[in-house]
């Protein structure tokens, strides 16, 4: 009798576990189905392993944590798509973090900040201090046509009228800013961006 309630409370606790490793590693960045599985189980997975994930999954999006793109099939924080805010305030932290982003030491000029973005991160030790990843992540989750830019780019960065693309973009991006529109996505320090699951019996 003990040892057939402890085993529930391992299997419950194992299932709290794995629902946060979830949750931590979509709130860094989008997520397809495959990479979830190697975040959670490093490649060593069985039929049952990847029928406990969809699982997993499905319970995270019907209790409003997590949503999955239509188009990219990617797994992201629930309420990234459509871009809202409960209160004024929330819309003013989201547009002064995405200012500070955005603009971090210095207003970069479009064509400047077009030559950083395509940059690996370990690429320049002068950008120590240019958060490149949030900045990303942003464009990764927010600007599906600008990333394809970007990923071009970094393939190619010979190529003129790619780079000419993706200074027209940044620079619409920053003309919004300006305007009063945060950036479209999320990072892993957006406000309000931590969610984590809790065992009530823990």
């Amino acid at each position: 009798m003990n040892s057939s309630l402890k085993t529930t409370k391992e299997i419950k606790a194992q299932k709290y576990g794995r629902l946060n490793i979830i949750i931590e590693a979509i709130n860094k960045q989008p997520h397809s189905l495959s990479e979830i599985e190697e975040v959670v189980y490093h490649g060593k997975i069985d039929k049952i392993g990847k029928r406990t994930i969809f699982n997993d999954l499905e319970e995270l999006e019907a209790i409003g944590i997590i949503e999955q793109d239509d188009k990219s099939k990617l797994y992201v924080p629930k309420g990234v798509l459509k871009q809202t805010f409960t209160s004024k305030q929330d819309y003013l932290l989201a547009l002064y973090h995405s200012k500070e982003l955005f603009n971090q030491d210095g207003n970069y000029p479009p064509w400047v900040l077009a030559d950083i973005v395509i940059r690996k991160e370990d690429q320049d030790s002068t950008l120590e201090n240019f958060d490149l990843m949030g900045l990303k992540s942003h464009f990764k989750t927010g600007y599906p046509d600008l990333w394809r830019i970007i990923e071009e780019s970094q393939n190619n960065k010979e190529h003129k009228d790619l780079k000419d693309s993706l200074t027209k973009e940044l620079w619409f991006i920053g003309y919004q800013l300006e305007h009063g529109t945060p950036l479209y996505g999320y990072c892993n320090l957006c406000p309000n961006r931590k969610v984590a699951i809790k065992d009530d019996e823990g």
